[in-house]
């Protein structure tokens, strides 16, 4: 069973290196062909300067995403935080009453 499952995580580990290789090599593609269109249609010097401020953005994107996933993690925390701090009370004034 062991060596089944190192085949396994192997096979896995394998393709998802592939399809990340192969994700690159067409995103590559991709800008090439975007860029050589901004070329084209503004002349080098424009559409580097476009280009450069496009790929700000998609990078400023990116981190603004992981920020939002950090503060969806933070909100869930202090949901269950205030969840445990009702239950106490109520347990209390249960107690006491």
């Amino acid at each position: 069973i062991s060596d089944y499952s190192f085949y396994n995580n192997l096979c896995e580990t394998n393709y998802l290196s592939i399809n990340t290789i192969y994700l690159f090599e067409i995103q590559n593609k991709y800008v090439v062909l975007m860029f050589k269109y901004m070329i084209y249609r503004y002349g080098y010097y424009e559409a580097a300067l476009r280009f450069a401020c496009l790929m700000k953005n998609f990078l400023h994107q990116s981190v603004l995403t992981a920020n939002a996933a950090e503060i969806s993690k933070h909100d869930q925390m202090i949901k269950t935080l205030v969840d445990k701090t009702e239950q106490l009370f109520f347990l209390e004034d249960q107690f006491y009453d």
